[in-house]
């Protein structure tokens, strides 16, 4: 892949991008473990590559016999890879602005799809 994009989240209908990648798989964890995206991508330049649809993923690279003994160490690599890269700095990113915004005081509500910490709780129910 040629290209770079960014990765980031939305609070209150206003998207807010923190890390930004070139040459890496986009969408390999969601297709191979069935989740839907968590964070928003988005391209900063013009991106080229290749691509295979989930069908076709899922038919000849997961469930291939031939592939197993490999595929589950590609799986556990994988999930690896996007829970430190992506997933743990996105959502500490979010917890940090959801906490922000939650201690302004003209604060009403907040528009998220990822559950509140503690600390944000206590202040966010009123």
């Amino acid at each position: 892949m040629n290209g770079r994009y960014k990765v980031g989240f939305s609070i209150n209908k206003k998207e807010n991008y923190v890390n930004e990648f070139s040459k890496n798989v986009i969408g390999a964890y969601g297709v191979t473990f069935n989740q839907r995206a968590l964070f928003i991508y988005k391209t900063i330049t013009r991106v080229e590559g290749f691509f295979i649809r989930k069908m076709a993923w899922l038919k000849h690279v997961i469930n291939d016999e031939d592939t197993k003994d490999i595929v589950s160490k590609f799986k556990n690599s994988l999930k690896k890879n996007y829970e430190q890269v992506i997933k743990t700095k996105m959502l500490a990113a979010k917890n940090k602005k959801l906490a922000k915004i939650c201690e302004r005081n003209d604060y009403m509500q907040v528009l998220s799809l990822t559950f509140l910490n503690k600390h944000v709780e206590k202040k966010a129910i009123p």
